[in-house]
Parts: structure tokens; C-alpha cells; sequence
């Protein structure tokens, strides 16, 4: 039947061969494009998720830092306020002190001399005597030990302050976090919308 009419076998053959070379159409089917729909929808509904999870931890993680960072806090002011009392108690002492100074003094420069010049017996200035000795070396033990006990403190302070500042950039830096999750969950709820 063809052989006939070769022009019009030609001209199917033209007609046909463009069509062919196209292939498939490519335009999206109402069906198609109904599910490309869903997939983005159900990708950003992921990603949403994700998002949210993410910052829950990160609330999580702020809130960590905030009271680790309030702990710190603390204690660098109670370790300020054992420095102070232990400053506070050294000058107590040095004041109950400097009243014997004179005696202690000359008890330690002249030591015959001054058992000599009491008036009372010797063995009672000796007795005297020894118990001053004593009560000095008490005195200088205490000396010695709020000395300690404030450099002790003092260093806690700074320790505590060290961390205080450590703990404060990391909060600093959990916050950040926080709001730029923030954002980014904003931002797709905005593209979501």
C-alpha cells in the first residue's frame, strides 16, 4: 500500500522522524508534579524536624553552660569572701599583737636584762618569760597558717575567675549557636509557608 505512493511514505516518514527525535514529552504531568510536590514538602518537613531536634540539644547544651557558668560564679565569690576573712582575721590578730610588740621586742634583745629588771621573783619571770615565748610562737604560727590560708583563697579566686571567663565565651558561643538555629529554622518555616 505504501509502494504506491512513495511521496506520501515519505512524507509520514518526515513528519514522523521529529517527533522521534524528541522522544518522551518532558512536560510535567498534573500527576508528576503532584508528587514532586509531596517530596519537597515531605523533604522540608525532614529538614524541619532535623532542625528542631538540633535545637532542642542546643537549649540543652545553653543551659548546661549557663549553670556551669553560675556555679563558677559562685564559686569565685566565696573564695573572694575566704580571702577577705582570712584578710580580716590577720588584721585582728596583728592588732591583738602590736600591743605585746614593745615587750617581745625588748624580751628578744635583752633577754637577761629584762628577766633582771622585772620586779617580781625569778621564777616567776622566767615562768613568764617562757609563756610569752610561747604565745609568740603561737602567734606566729597563726600568722603563718591566715597567710597561707589567704594566698590559698586568693588563688581559688583566680582559679574561679579563670573559669568564670572560659565558661562565659562558651556560653557566649551557645548562644550564638542557638540563635542561628533559631534563624535557620525560621528561615525554612518561612520557605515551608
Amino acid at each position: 500500500m505504501l509502494c504506491g505512493h512513495p511521496i506520501r511514505a515519505l512524507l509520514l516518514i518526515a513528519l514522523a522522524s521529529p517527533a522521534l527525535a524528541q522522544g518522551p514529552s518532558r512536560a510535567p504531568r498534573p500527576v508528576e508534579a503532584a508528587r514532586g510536590g509531596e517530596g519537597e514538602a515531605r523533604r522540608l518537613a525532614q529538614e524541619e524536624a532535623r532542625l528542631a531536634t538540633l535545637r532542642i540539644a542546643t537549649a540543652q547544651r545553653v543551659q548546661e553552660v549557663d549553670a556551669r557558668h553560675d556555679a563558677a560564679l559562685d564559686r569565685e565569690r566565696h573564695a573572694a569572701l575566704a580571702a577577705e576573712a582570712a584578710e580580716a582575721e590577720a588584721r585582728v590578730r596583728a592588732t591583738a599583737f602590736t600591743a605585746m610588740l614593745p615587750v617581745l621586742r625588748r624580751l628578744a634583745l635583752y633577754p637577761a636584762e629584762t628577766l633582771l629588771a622585772l620586779p617580781a621573783p625569778p621564777e616567776e619571770a622566767l615562768r613568764g618569760t617562757l609563756v610569752l615565748r610561747s604565745l609568740t610562737r603561737h602567734l606566729r604560727e597563726e600568722a603563718a597558717s591566715l597567710r597561707i590560708a589567704r594566698e590559698v583563697a586568693l588563688e581559688a579566686a583566680a582559679l574561679a575567675g579563670a573559669e568564670t571567663a572560659r565558661l562565659g565565651l562558651a556560653r557566649d558561643a551557645a548562644h550564638q549557636a542557638a540563635l542561628a538555629l533559631d534563624a535557620d529554622l525560621a528561615q525554612l518555616r518561612a520557605r515551608h509557608a
